[in-house]
């Protein structure tokens, strides 16, 4: 581990993250901002390099009058490089823009299942990539989604 590295990076790795998405999906406290971190694999193969996005709150589209959907969105994106990191920085007005586009027309049922879930990290994907460029995103990863319902 490196001594002078900044103090947000964390080692993470996939297999992590997800214990983590399912130990948190109660509870989680936001980051005060995205972090950039790096995670070896551990067998040392091969290195992940992972961009914590902040937790995004949505409303969804009601599928009932009356009900009001609100969602907690928690993304880690896999990025190509350490440069990729740098390009999310300055391209995060686009990529949440782009992101809230996705949830202005989206109903929860549209997120049940996998095939829900597998579509959302198609069309974030599509956004990240759309605003960094293609090749510097490898997946998008749900940290956490939460849905609360209201009557």
């Amino acid at each position: 581990m490196d001594l002078h590295a900044p103090k947000h990076r964390h080692a993470l790795t996939r297999r992590h993250l997800v214990g983590i998405a399912g130990a948190c999906a109660l509870a989680t406290l936001a980051p005060a901002g995205p972090a950039l971190a790096v995670a070896t694999a551990p067998s040392g193969a091969s290195q992940d390099m992972l961009y914590e996005l902040p937790l995004m709150y949505f409303f969804l589209v009601p599928e009932a009058r009356g009900d009001t959907i609100r969602l907690i969105l928690g993304l880690t994106l896999e990025l190509d490089d350490a440069t990729a990191g740098e390009a999310v920085d300055e391209a995060m007005p686009v990529i949440t823009d782009g992101i809230w586009g996705i949830f202005a027309h989206t109903t929860e049922s549209q997120l049940a299942g996998a095939e829900g879930l597998n579509q959302l990290r198609a069309d974030i994907l599509q956004v990240v990539t759309d605003a960094v460029g293609y090749g510097r995103i490898r997946d998008v990863l749900f940290r956490q989604i939460l849905t609360q319902r209201t009557y």
